[in-house]
């Protein structure tokens, strides 16, 4: 049974949202080996620096996976779903696309898809005094450490999110140019943090309304 198999095997037991953060940790590491061949073509100084975040992204998957899984557990209401969904998705598939014929772009723009799904979250789940603080720019380090901090995210995700952050700040002020497999590779993280950070978003939300 290879990946796909597993992973369409093990979504029908599982409820929303652990069986999307099952996907992306079955399908990742596959999808990851070949990003990692594609950068090794051309390695460069991006590359080697995201080798790290990438292992950051992991962690940060596997224990948004355990903190579902205790959700669950615990029961609750189920989270609406998001209607923002279909857009972000293909956000994402378009900048992946678009690597090849401008890395840096796709760099820059996936950075900022992600921080427009972090402020949407911070602007419906935080306290309106958190967000008066957040103020204006492209950093979202203020946003990421109110989630932080409010329980929406975990150490490994904002940690993760810390590292692409100063990727996307180095690529945006031009020290440095990342090679199309690595540029890829970053928007599949970008990604796959999105779908980390909507399930930390989901249990906040699901909590609330059991404490409700």
């Amino acid at each position: 049974m290879d990946g796909f198999q597993l992973a369409a095997a093990l979504v029908g037991h599982l409820a929303w949202p652990v069986s999307v953060l099952v996907i992306v940790l079955v399908l990742r590491k596959p999808i990851m080996k070949r990003m990692e061949q594609l950068r090794s073509v051309s390695a460069g100084s991006f590359a080697a620096e995201f080798g790290e975040a990438e292992r950051q992204v992991d962690r940060a998957i596997e224990a948004e996976a355990t903190r579902a899984v205790t959700d669950e557990e615990a029961g609750g209401p189920e989270a609406p779903s998001s209607a923002e969904t279909d857009r972000l998705e293909a956000g994402f598939k378009e900048f992946a696309l678009r690597a090849g014929e401008n890395p840096s772009y796709s760099v820059v723009a996936s950075w900022s898809l992600l921080g427009e799904i972090m402020a949407s979250i911070a602007a419906d789940l935080l306290p309106a005094n958190l967000r008066r603080s957040f103020g204006s720019g492209s950093s979202y380090l203020p946003v990421i450490r109110a989630l932080h901090e409010q329980g929406v995210i975990s150490d490994e995700t904002a940690s993760a999110l810390d590292s692409l952050r100063r990727l996307r700040n180095e690529v945006a002020h031009g020290t440095t140019e990342p090679e199309p497999g690595a540029a890829v590779a970053y928007v599949r993280s970008a990604n796959d943090l999105a779908e980390v950070i909507q399930s930390g978003a989901d249990m906040v939300w699901r909590r609330r309304q059991y404490e409700e």
